[in-house]
């Protein structure tokens, strides 16, 4: 398959994943203070579309964009809903493979908010984690969540009422 990258809605590059992985350098991001916001967006097979997202916070113009696709990734079950937002947030997941697992909520800036889940897994059996926002601001946050070696990044929005 193919990852394209993505900084916005900007394509920098569409890299045919080799050996499970993908990755470029670039020295064409704009000097800036705030973080760029990268997405991968990869279609391992012809009926599947997956996409990670990582926040690239350098303030030069240039920078290291990588990702690694574990081969355990297509039969991976990822649900993260509702979004946006406002009361709770849930994860719902099942790995192949007994691992361990981890999810982490981040800010815009990049700073850890919250860690969600933590703990090892077995495979094939679904697992819930919930997210209850106690004082955070309105806003776009991303999460990253890692079972065993894939990593699946998204954004998800939170409305305060």
């Amino acid at each position: 398959g193919t990852i394209t990258f993505k900084d916005g809605n900007t394509v920098l590059k569409v890299v045919t994943v080799s050996g499970g992985k993908a990755s470029f350098s670039t020295n064409k991001l704009a000097v800036s203070t705030t973080p760029h916001f990268i997405t991968a967006t990869y279609n391992l097979t012809n009926t599947t579309s997956n996409q990670l997202s990582f926040i690239v916070k350098a303030k030069t113009k240039s920078a290291e964009i990588a990702t690694a696709i574990a081969p355990d990734v297509e039969l991976a079950d990822l649900k993260v809903y509702p979004n946006p937002f406002n009361e709770k947030l849930r994860f719902e997941f099942v790995s192949p493979e007994s691992v361990n697992a981890r999810i982490d909520l981040y800010d815009m800036t990049g700073r850890l908010v919250k860690n969600i889940f933590e703990q090892p897994i077995e495979g094939g059996t679904m697992y819930n984690a919930e997210f209850k926002p106690d004082a955070i601001i309105s806003g776009m946050y991303f999460y990253r969540m890692t079972i065993g070696e894939a990593v699946f990044n998204g954004k998800v929005v939170f409305k305060k009422e």
